[in-house]
């Protein structure tokens, strides 16, 4: 599974983007990548990036759907690392990887689970 790495300032913008992130999230414009969360998710996200900014050098794990460039919500987690105060970095380092695939294999289990029941 593919992770990425991108460096934010305090108000989300990006500053930098690993190679490996259009794997992830697609080519994206500057647009705040916060604005791409889905709805059921905007708010926890939102309080993740706030408790970041709150707590430096110390990861803030997150995890939610976020809107590709293509049309469709992906699953992501990650962690949320305020190094804004550390010279040289001065940004937020989050990291992060498509959980798509896990989300979708936890759904199927209860299914599974049910099925084996009935056939056992």
């Amino acid at each position: 599974m593919p992770k990425e790495f991108v460096l934010t300032d305090e108000f989300n913008n990006i500053i930098y983007r690993c190679a490996a992130s259009q794997k992830i999230t697609g080519p994206l414009s500057i647009e705040i990548t916060v604005n791409l969360t889905h709805p059921d998710y905007a708010e926890n996200i939102k309080s993740k990036r706030k408790e970041a900014l709150n707590k430096l050098c110390i990861p803030i794990p997150f995890q939610g759907r976020f809107l590709h460039p293509n049309g469709h919500y992906f699953w992501m987690e990650g962690s949320l690392t305020n190094m804004i105060n550390i010279k040289g970095v001065n940004a937020i380092f989050v990291t992060n990887c498509d959980i798509s695939e896990q989300k979708e294999l936890e759904d199927l289990l209860p299914k599974a689970n049910i099925l084996a029941k009935i056939g056992g």
